[in-house]
């Protein structure tokens, strides 16, 4: 189960970031790609590190309560 959790977390870290690096890329001038595009990106990667987070935390809770 620690490796599932380990997993969790992990991956709720890389999209995390996923999603920082497109915020920063949206700040950037210059050519990029769309701006909704990349909003819609940054909604897709931040609601699935939230919940990935969300399940990390609870299975942490549910393997040490």
């Amino acid at each position: 189960m620690e490796g599932v959790i380990f997993a969790c977390y992990a991956i709720s870290f890389i999209l995390l970031m996923s999603m920082v690096n497109y915020i920063r890329e949206i700040c950037k001038p210059g050519i990029c790609m769309s701006k909704h595009v990349a909003k819609q990106r940054i909604k897709i990667f931040g609601i699935a590190g939230g919940v990935f987070l969300v399940l990390a935390v609870l299975f942490t809770y549910m393997l040490n309560g």
